[in-house]
């Protein structure tokens, strides 16, 4: 489903308590230069899912980079973003989402700050 990130970015705006902190700054792929942190960045890969009679769905592998200046800042996000995908299922943005859940965590810093990076395993069709 090429418009997966869309249903993503929808769950995590949807959020009161992630927007509060980091407003609507969700973004695919990489994070604007004018940005300010904190920020989230959004990719995914997917594989198509087939039946006997065709394809079905996708399995999708989902990561969500979490960056920011400060690290419990980062931890606080990360942890929002986990209570709002891990273990979702859903229609959002036209996208049946049968589940997900999360399979890594790592994190890291850097000059441009402190990363959590999370990997969710979702389905969907």
């Amino acid at each position: 489903m090429i418009k997966f990130n869309d249903a993503i970015y929808t769950l995590l705006v949807a959020n009161t308590g992630l927007t509060a902190i980091i407003g609507t700054k969700v973004y695919p792929l990489v994070l604007p230069e004018d940005v300010k942190v904190p920020a989230v960045v959004i990719d995914r890969s997917s594989n198509a899912l087939y039946s006997k009679d065709g394809t079905y769905g996708f399995l999708n592998t989902v990561n969500i980079a979490v960056i920011s200046d400060s690290y419990n800042e980062s931890i606080n996000i990360a942890e929002k973003i986990d209570g709002i995908l891990n273990f979702y299922h859903g229609t959002v943005s036209g996208i049946k989402i049968i589940s997900s859940k999360i399979i890594n965590i790592s994190e890291n810093y850097n000059e441009e700050g402190y990363f959590q990076k999370l990997t969710y395993e979702m389905k969907n069709y």
